[in-house]
This record gives C-alpha cells, structure tokens and sequence, in this order.
C-alpha cells in the first residue's frame, strides 16, 4: 500500500521551500535538476516512500519556492533537513541539484548517510570539448540562452530539453514526447520566473571547489549516468570514481541526462540496491 504523502513549506533564512514527505524511517531527500523541479521525482517517490521517510522539495526560484533573502542552495538544503528534524540523510541529487547535493555533503558529512549523484556537475571542473559534437552541443545551448533574451521562454525550454533530455547522440523521435512536453513544461516555469526576478542568483562555490575536495568524502557515494548523456557530464562522472574514496559508478541504457524519467524503474532499483549495500556495509 502506498503511503499517504503531505505538502508543506519550511521557511529558512534565505528562502520559503516547498516540498512533499511520505513513508517512514530513514530519510531520503531528492534535489531536482535545474530545468525540472520536484515533480521530476514522481517516478521513484511513491517507491522510495516504502522503504524510506522519502521527501522531495522544490528549490528557491523553481516549482513552487521561492527566495527571501541572500544565501546559498546548499545552505538551503541544510537548514531544510534542519528544519525537518532530519539528523542524516540519504542525498540524490539530479544535474544541478546533484552539484547542490555535493557541496553539502562536502560542507556538512556529518548529515549524509550517503550520496547519490545523477548527471552530476562538480565545482570547480571546467570540461573542454572539442569536434562537431561539442560544437553542436554549445550552439543548442547558445540558442537557449538568446531565446530566453528575447523572451521566448518555451522555445528557450525546448532548446533546453533537447540538449539534454535528447541528448547529443540521438534524435528527437527516440525519446517519449509527453517526457519531453513534461519537462518543457517545468522548465519553461522556472524561467519565467528567473525572467521575473524570483529566483536568486547562486553563483557561489566552494572554496576550494568540489573537485579540489573529493578526497576527502567519507561517505558512500553513486554516480548515475545516461548512456547518451553529455561527455561533460561523463568527464565529471569520472572524477568522481576516480577521486572519491567509496565511489561506485552506474550506466543506464537508452537514457540522458535524466535517467530517472526515461528508465524509471531500472534508476528506482539502483537506489534500492545502493542503499541497502550502505546498510549492510558492502559498498
């Protein structure tokens, strides 16, 4: 039986977060990407509030949150779990939110039971590509960026799903179109109200960044990728196996960068499996 899920709004310092909890036990926070907000974990929420105390939130300036003052996404996601009564959590983290996630972890470890990245960013890690591909890639994403200038936010949205719902290595036609329509949808919402001004600007890295620090995790972490996800992202992937002491990597099939909402159920699983590794101890 699925368990009964309620919606409310933590007031921090620096913004007014709305977020959804179910289920019991352990806690599980989910982070979104930055061209979704929480509705992105409608696959996998009602799963993990099974097993979990599973809780998702909308970040400052996306879905239905909003900033109140200056500060910093990280320190939203702490003074969140803070406010929640949550002492330890199990991170997942999507795209941006998984850079989000990262830096919290690196700042606070002490209220990470493990971390799950998914698509991940890593401050301070600057990709350099290079070829046809890349420059494909940068041209998607300079067209976003000048129909968002000129206020096109839902052609700034589908520039912004193409490039990394579709991925560089596939047509439109192989992903679902109501995946697209849906993410689209979210995307478009968010940026009209950074247009608006209701988003604050989080600019701030760590100092030194993320990819300076990975050494020093002590916590079990997942990296998640699409097989067809962007090489910045695969670099990023990377550095993470490769730098930080308990890291696994997992690759999923016929899948970008939101492996979560194109193999619901196969990303549901490595979840499950990884956080039952971490309580067994066998990571």
């Amino acid at each position: 039986m699925t368990p009964p899920s309620r919606t409310g709004v933590v007031e921090t310092e620096s913004a007014r977060l709305v977020y959804d909890v179910a289920g019991e036990g352990e806690a599980v926070v989910l982070v979104h990407s930055g061209i979704a907000d929480r509705r992105m974990w409608d696959p996998q929420f009602s799963t993990l509030a099974e097993h979990y105390r599973t809780v998702r939130y909308d970040m400052q300036g996306f879905g239905d949150s909003a900033f109140v003052a200056e500060g910093t996404d990280r320190g939203d996601l702490v003074a969140f779990t803070g406010a929640l009564g949550i002492p330890q959590a199990h991170l997942v983290g999507s795209s941006f939110g998984a850079s989000v996630a990262l830096d919290a972890a690196l700042e606070h470890p002490e209220l990470v039971r493990s971390l799950t990245l998914v698509g991940p960013t890593v401050g301070g890690h600057d990709y350099e590509g290079t070829g046809p591909e890349w420059k494909a890639v940068l041209d998607r994403y300079e067209a976003s960026v000048e129909a968002f200038e000129a206020g096109a936010y839902r052609e700034a949205a589908e520039h912004e799903a193409a490039l990394w719902v579709v991925g560089p290595g596939r047509e439109t036609e192989a992903v679902d179109a109501d995946l697209l329509e849906r993410i689209v949808e979210m995307d478009d919402r968010a940026l009209r109200m950074e247009a608006a001004g209701r988003r604050r600007e989080d600019a701030s890295v760590l100092d030194p960044p993320a990819a300076d620090r990975l050494s020093s995790l002590s916590i079990p972490v997942h990296v998640v990728v699409g097989a067809y996800d962007l090489p910045s992202v695969g670099e990023a992937a990377g550095l993470l196996v490769e730098r930080a002491p308990d890291a696994q990597l997992s690759v999923v099939d016929d899948a970008a960068h939101l492996p979560n909402l194109e193999r619901p159920e196969a990303v549901t699983d490595l979840l499950l499996e990884f956080w039952a590794s971490v309580a067994e101890g066998t990571t």
